[in-house]
């Protein structure tokens, strides 16, 4: 998010710039200006993926997360987690619609790969409280948990301390 403004392959320059070792991308995020419309997706071209590895491993980066949008589709959601682990990523976090959990709690267990579901801010995130989380938690794979944002709580009226509480 710091580096929405840029290209992903730009913002690889700032956070090796920085000494960082690694980065959460988002699904979103442009690859570069030269392909405005060439997402860091599941939709990337193997050719798009092999630079995008290329460039990470140059500067000694590492993908431990990917920030992705589920759309709901069934085959969008494995190819998700099939993306996220030919980046090496070893979480996937996501805010995926109520009705994709059957499908992507499979998926967390055939790829081994945790869902943490973000908590944006009220009005912008059917995840926005602890108590929200914990009920799509509940008789859930362990793998499916929560990526707790303090600011996005705070920016709620809600505790961040006592969020956290909830979520132990």
């Amino acid at each position: 998010f710091t580096y929405r403004r840029f290209g992903l392959l730009d913002a690889l320059d700032k956070v090796a710039a920085l000494g960082l070792r690694h980065i959460e991308i988002r699904s979103n995020v442009k690859l570069d200006s030269q392909r405005p419309g060439m997402r860091a997706n599941e939709d990337l071209p193997a050719a798009a993926r092999r630079e995008l590895k290329a460039r990470l491993a140059e500067r000694g980066l590492s993908i431990p997360s990917v920030f992705a949008d589920f759309n709901g589709s069934p085959d969008q959601a494995k190819r998700v987690f099939e993306f996220c682990q030919e980046l090496g990523a070893e979480i996937v976090v996501a805010e995926p619609p109520a009705e994709s959990f059957d499908r992507i709690e499979r998926l967390c267990e055939e790829y081994r790969m945790p869902l943490a579901l973000h908590n944006h801010q009220k009005g912008q995130s059917q995840y926005w409280s602890p108590e929200q989380v914990l009920a799509v938690c509940r008789n859930r794979s362990r793998r499916i948990g929560a990526c707790c944002d303090g600011g996005q709580w705070a920016r709620s009226g809600l505790d961040p301390v006592e969020c956290l509480r909830q979520l132990q």
